[in-house]
């Protein structure tokens, strides 16, 4: 496998992603979703976006910032595998 092109960037939004969520709101919700969606558009196997993504996805199924907490829950575990390799 290839290293990625921009880790840099990756790693870049992946904080701002991390650290956009605070205070825990819908809005930042969003704006930390649309980084770390972005994080892994640059490098789909940038493993800690999809985890971050998993939990964001937690966050909105317990907070209900979702019309379906069990398809938030099922998008978890997806990216939870994905970041695993699986």
């Amino acid at each position: 496998m290839a290293p990625a092109q921009h880790p840099a960037p990756r790693r870049t939004i992946c904080f701002c992603a991390r650290g956009g969520f605070k205070p825990p709101t819908k809005v930042a919700f969003d704006r930390s979703k649309t980084n770390l969606e972005k994080a892994v558009q640059i490098d789909p196997e940038f493993a800690m976006a999809w985890v971050r993504l998993g939990w964001n996805q937690v966050v909105a199924a317990y907070s209900g910032w979702t019309d379906s907490p069990t398809a938030a829950w099922d998008k978890a575990i997806a990216y939870a595998n994905h970041a695993l390799g699986d």
